[in-house]
């Protein structure tokens, strides 16, 4: 989480929101009745946050669908390096 001052900046994994497949928006919908874990579309996300017993709430964002996953650039994360010399050590 990141605040300037004005702005929160939160940055979540997208299986932390039980999103099974953001592309199409779906999120896991393990409906009780059944055995199997369903998944359900989502009509995009919003924050609720309670502030002295009042409920502070977002607009929704949704956001649009795609079918191919956009360009990327592959990279080595920052603990890597220390990951790596964990490996070699005997």
């Amino acid at each position: 989480m990141i605040y300037d001052g004005r702005t929160v900046e939160i940055v979540l994994p997208w299986v932390h929101l039980s999103f099974a497949d953001p592309s199409t928006r779906t999120v896991v919908h393990d409906a009780p009745e059944t055995a199997a874990i369903e998944g359900e579309r989502s009509e995009g996300v919003r924050i609720a946050i309670a502030i002295d017993g009042a409920l502070v709430e977002t607009r929704r964002f949704a956001w649009p669908t795609w079918d191919e996953a956009p360009p990327t650039t592959e990279r080595l994360k920052d603990g890597a390096a220390a990951f790596f010399a964990a490996l070699a050590d005997p």
